[in-house]
């Protein structure tokens, strides 16, 4: 449902732009802007059990536990922080004497890092609670494509809102799988024994299609900020392992741009 309306909403957008009467296409490529951002992003698998967390790791033996009696909570959500680095082109711009529409070719170029995990837990019966967490630690450089209309109002320059549709291709690298255990007795909030061990890991090649939405301000003519948000699909293939599908892909992010 929410995919249909952000599709419906980026049809009508753009239909709105080339219906306008007395509008005039102004023929032009340049380099628009360069600016950074940071924020959330995060992924939503459609399955991430245990036999995910053995299937990412190099040597999946090691990650043998005693696990009886211990129930599961497997969380199907990695979320992390997000930064990076674009460039925004100007293929063309449309005016009227309302608003002023550009039409926008944005390339960047991200770091991010996440944690995908899953829980496993067990009390005893003195009261002991026990505790295994399974934790995917990725690192991962992507490369982001997109296709921005902005509008901002004749009156307001300074003001604009933007949607559009981008594509991002991206590796992790130097990934681990840390295994964390942990035994403490609830009563007295002392730790027994708290233990982390860590393991290689695969890395994964990733694909997203998402759609952008944001809003921006420009000051002294030249600083843009904005906020932007994303919402998409994706896909995860492990080097040498299995392919996994993200049916929710999405990230929150704060932009600052210098405009040309």
């Amino acid at each position: 449902m929410t995919k249909s309306i952000i599709l419906v909403a980026f049809i009508a957008l753009s239909g709105s732009t080339f219906a306008q009467e007395n509008a005039t296409k102004v023929k032009k490529f340049k380099l628009n802007s360069i600016g950074i951002d940071f924020g959330y992003t995060g992924d939503r698998y459609s399955k991430m059990n245990l036999e995910s967390m053995y299937d990412l790791t190099k040597n999946p033996s090691l990650l043998d536990r005693d696990l009886n009696g211990y129930t599961s909570s497997l969380y199907r959500s990695s979320d992390g922080g997000r930064i990076g680095i674009n460039a925004s082109f100007t293929p063309f711009s449309t005016a009227n004497d309302s608003y002023n529409t550009n039409h926008e070719v944005r390339f960047g170029a991200y770091y991010s890092s996440r944690e995908p995990l899953i829980s496993y837990n067990r009390i005893d019966a003195d009261g002991t609670r026990n505790s295994i967490i399974y934790c995917n630690m990725v690192q991962e450089l992507s490369l982001t494509g997109a296709y921005l209309i902005r509008k901002s109002p004749a009156k307001a320059k300074w003001f604009s809102v933007y949607a559009g549709l981008g594509a991002s291709l991206g590796s992790s690298f130097n990934d681990k799988m840390v295994v964390m255990e942990s035994h403490y007795d609830p009563n007295d909030y002392s730790t027994i024994t708290n233990e982390n061990a860590f393991y290689e890991a695969k890395s994964s090649f990733y694909s997203r299609v998402y759609a952008p939405i944001g809003l921006d301000v420009t000051i002294f003519n030249r600083v843009r900020l904005g906020l932007e948000g994303t919402i998409g699909v994706g896909m995860q293939n492990v080097y040498g392992g299995k392919t996994y599908v993200m049916p929710l892909s999405g990230s929150i992010t704060t932009k600052l741009a210098f405009v040309f």
